[in-house]
């Protein structure tokens, strides 16, 4: 029984810890997701990073489309962790290239990624542009709900009742 409350307590504590840190788990809608799946191309051999994946539903959606990317998420929070992985045992070969990882986003490498999804509170931006400046100048940097301060974005894609997603590229982060 304590080992059942060791792990209920586990997850609460890393669901409240990554609401602190940069954002709680929340989930896209399907429309939003297949809305920017419409609008983004990538190249089938891309390396797509999640920073804040929560369950995984962007990587799985843009893994099923593009069977040849290499889709990495990083969360801090387990329960949401705990759902992708449950979803990637259902259809292994499917999303035999997408990896979700218990990890801070803060630590992880982003320098060798084509695409970068990120949903996070608007109180991370300045930490996080400050990362996004290590990208390759080619990187594709996709933000849902709200835009980064003070750089324009490349395109942005919106649909009815949906959250914006704004896109910018890699280079724009060089020079701040």
């Amino acid at each position: 029984m304590i080992f059942f409350y060791l792990i209920v307590l586990a997850i609460v504590i890393s669901a409240a810890y990554a609401g602190y840190s940069a954002a709680p788990w929340v989930p896209t809608k399907p429309a939003q997701r297949q809305l920017v799946l419409d609008h983004l191309t990538i190249s089938s051999n891309s390396r797509v990073i999640d920073l804040g994946c929560g369950d995984g539903s962007w990587l799985f959606t843009f893994a099923a489309k593009y069977p040849q990317i290499e889709a990495i998420g990083y969360d801090i929070s387990l329960l949401p962790l705990i759902i992708g992985q449950l979803r990637k045992s259902f259809s292994p070969k499917l999303y035999a290239r997408v990896h979700l990882r218990l990890g801070n986003l803060w630590q992880v490498d982003i320098t060798q990624t084509d695409v970068v999804f990120i949903f996070l509170m608007k109180k991370a931006y300045p930490r996080l542009v400050t990362k996004l400046a290590t990208l390759k100048p080619s990187t594709l940097v996709a933000v849902e709900a709200w835009p980064l301060p003070h750089i324009k974005p490349h395109q942005t894609i919106t649909g009815p009742n949906l959250l914006p997603v704004y896109i910018y590229q890699g280079n724009q982060f060089h020079s701040l």
